[in-house]
């Protein structure tokens, strides 16, 4: 009694303290961030709300907890001290954003996210708590993406008397609590049968919608069933109402799934930014039918002017998946796979396999065979592995596409600081005491030998990346569309197609005779190769400043220069002070390189990459890509040729050196009126990745041309382009 009594009398007191925070406060970039409790003190045994507000800048908007096409859902990671527990973030019923062909999901007014924390019984009064979260999500306008985290925290009083509301926050949190989807609300109910064109669903309400029914709209909670950008339609039917939901072609059909139904309210009052909504979440159990129902009820086009409200359907129509077999795609990556060993990326790694076979020239046939197996190994191996992380990271809703590491200014930095520590051991700077060159198993050890002849694979894999040759970009559109199987067996193609030469070549005596015999013009050839890997490094950095700009790049030349001291103090010694010093220097330069990477990016400090506007190169007018601007162009009768391009990616650059300098091409897109649009991949960018799969590729090139006609199907022009090649496909528009 005298400790409550003592607890009242010092409240006052206990709140104005400064180490009680009931709420938190983050302005990040086109957004705030709000951490608030629903109350000022815990009261042991009891719950409260907390509330993550979110306001969008202007034109700007966040993410549902099923984003749709694009973007990433708001996440909130509690991270609370003994005797709290923290409840799973609630969200309030989405509003539908279209954008072109691509739907997604959120909110672009200020809401508040709800996750509910209870104390226990335990707690001593007089205390305090801690409770710290981790905000993650994604922002997004027409044109551009931006991922964001923060910390924020919440410290609270305990004490034994019941819980005092905090006024700023209770209210605010009760009226949003309120308008939050019903989970199984009464009388509500709803089962659906899945035919192999559309989803219907048979739902039950206990009260009539009225003038609502057409203004009911439904949002999946798990993507992959039914299709975004096909709206549903809505009529009465049996007992309740007959839902029609566009299937996405050859989805996998679960035993239940979960859809909010949203609809206009009674009394049309706005709450938790939305303007007067009702909503409930159902579990609705599946029943798979044969058959297509499209002859029965299919959804109808949005009314023209329909409002984002989840009527309108948008234009611009992708191109239909490729029904190609899983042989022809096996044969096409196996083609492409032998064909990427032309492609200017993976020339540094050549020019090493190359001094490997001219040091394996002399040696014993079934030893330059076991080589040429291992080598083999290590490049579909790595094709696997890298299948098998795509794989993985699309299953948990990440959309990324072949190259996908090259977006990451981590991996490019590290790629270059190896690439630049070869180089410098081919000029003979330092020796590790083996190399991805000594293949012939010459050196010191043995097995070393065979170890550079699957790191050789390895990294012939990673540089290969960033190009894509002829057949590949249809087998790998193919692959990532297909169950996890057969996707690994189209990567695994690919890797046997680009060491299929290499492994003929060592199995072949008869060849390896016609390479120079071993002598000691090899020691100048073997320095000789070190530039390719010079300036394959130097393209890595150039990359990384259009990745970071400036500001990181700053970071990465500081870390080539202590690279370069690490192999000086490696190759003036071998005495186990020096090594470990060596060691420190390499490894701080990897930090370096790190932190350079973690580096905000700076748009006017990039490298070349097109963010917003137009720039000019060669003669050409370039957009930067945009959906909606497509449809609207083609609308107008306008062609539109889209090239989907990266910093990183070789084949592009030679592109663009090759057929877009030429007079003769920017010529003809002025006489013909064609706009030409660039779709920069560089950083990754979920509107783009889906884009590529729209048209069923997984990478880039990939090179789009749309004549004037708005019901014609797009012409997909080869990776490799000459000048001949662009005109010949802008004849065709023409005529």
């Amino acid at each position: 009694m005298l400790r409550s009594v003592t607890t009242i009398l010092l409240l006052p007191l206990l709140l104005a303290l400064p180490g009680y925070l009931p709420a938190d406060v983050v302005e990040a970039p086109h957004l705030r961030l709000e951490l608030a409790a629903a109350v000022d003190t815990v009261q042991p045994g009891s719950s409260f709300d907390v509330a993550l507000k979110l306001t969008p800048a202007e034109g700007w908007h966040v993410y549902w907890k099923n984003p749709g096409d694009v973007g990433l859902p708001t996440t909130l990671d509690w991270k609370l001290p003994e005797g709290l527990q923290g409840g799973e973030l609630e969200f309030p019923a989405p509003t539908r954003f279209v954008d072109g062909s691509f739907v997604s999901y959120g909110y672009e007014a200020p809401v508040l996210l709800l996750s509910t924390l209870t104390a226990s019984s335990k707690l001593e009064p007089g205390g305090e708590l801690r409770a710290q979260a981790r905000a993650t999500w994604t922002i997004c306008r027409e044109d551009r993406c931006i991922p964001g985290k923060a910390d924020l925290s919440l410290q609270l009083p305990v004490l034994a008397m019941q819980a005092i509301s905090n006024d700023a926050w209770s209210g605010q949190i009760e009226t949003a609590r309120r308008s939050f989807p019903s989970a199984g609300k009464k009388g509500w109910s709803a089962t659906a049968e899945v035919y192999d064109d559309f989803v219907q669903v048979s739902l039950r309400s206990p009260e009539s919608l009225g003038a609502s029914l057409s203004e009911l709209q439904v949002y999946p909670l798990a993507r992959g069933l039914v299709e975004d950008d096909v709206p549903a339609r809505s009529q009465p039917g049996g007992a309740g109402i007959l839902v029609s939901l566009a299937r996405q072609t050859g989805s996998e059909v679960p035993e239940s799934t979960r859809f909010l139904f949203k609809w206009p309210s009674v009394d049309k009052q706005p709450r938790n930014g939305q303007t007067g909504y009702d909503a409930v979440e159902l579990d609705v159990d599946l029943k798979t039918v044969s058959g297509r129902l499209s002859s029965v009820v299919a959804p109808q086009p949005a009314a023209e002017g329909a409002s984002q409200g989840g009527l309108d359907t948008g234009v611009g129509e992708a191109p239909p998946v490729s029904d190609m077999t899983i042989m022809l795609a096996l044969l096409l990556a196996l083609a492409g796979g032998l064909v990427l060993n032309l492609m200017p990326c993976v020339f540094p790694v050549l020019s090493l396999k190359i001094l490997s076979f001219v040091q394996m020239a002399g040696d014993e046939p079934a030893a330059v065979r076991r080589h040429g197996l291992v080598f083999g190994a290590g490049v579909v191996l790595s094709f696997q592995a890298l299948a098998a992380v795509m794989i993985t990271l699309k299953a948990g809703g990440q959309e990324l596409g072949w190259g996908f590491q090259l977006q990451s200014p981590a991996f490019v930095a590290a790629m270059a600081l190896l690439l630049f520590a070869l180089a410098l051991q081919l000029v003979g700077t330092f020796d590790i005491g083996y190399s991805l060159t000594a293949s012939a198993g010459q050196l010191e050890g043995g097995t070393s030998g065979y170890k550079g002849s699957f790191l050789s694979g390895v990294l012939a894999t990673v540089l290969a990346t960033p190009c894509t040759a002829p057949f590949m970009g249809a087998a790998l559109g193919f692959a990532v569309q297909r169950p996890p199987l057969e996707a690994m067996s189209v990567f695994t193609s690919l890797g046997l197609g680009m060491a299929l030469p290499y492994v003929m070549l060592s199995f072949s005596p008869a060849l390896l005779r016609f390479l120079p015999r071993p002598g000691a013009w090899m020691e100048t050839f073997k320095e000789a190769m070190a530039f390719p890997l010079f300036l394959a490094a130097a393209w890595l950095v150039w990359v990384f400043a259009g990745q970071v700009g400036n500001g990181g790049l700053i970071y990465l030349l500081a870390a080539f220069v202590l690279g370069g001291a690490a192999a000086w103090l490696r190759g003036h010694g071998q005495s186990r002070p020096r090594a470990y010093a060596s060691l420190g220097v390499a490894v701080l330069a990897l930090l370096l390189a790190l932190q350079g990477a973690a580096q905000p990016y700076s748009v006017s400090a990039g490298a070349g990459s097109l963010v917003g506007g137009e720039y000019a190169e060669g003669a050409i007018q370039w957009r930067a890509w945009r959906q909606d601007e497509v449809d609207r162009l083609r609308a107008e009768g306008r062609p539109v040729f889209i090239d989907f391009t990266a910093d990183w990616c070789l084949s592009c650059k030679a592109n663009e050196a090759v057929a877009f300098s030429s007079q003769r091409v920017s010529e003809r897109f002025l006489e013909l009126g064609v706009v030409a649009m660039k779709a920069d991949w560089t950083r990754g960018d979920p509107l783009i990745t889906r884009a590529l799969g729209r048209y069923g590729r997984d990478g880039v090139p990939l090179y789009v041309l749309y004549d004037g006609r708005g019901d014609s199907e797009p012409q997909l022009l080869p990776q490799l382009l000459t000048p001949d090649i662009v005109l010949e496909a802008l004849a065709r528009i023409a005529a």
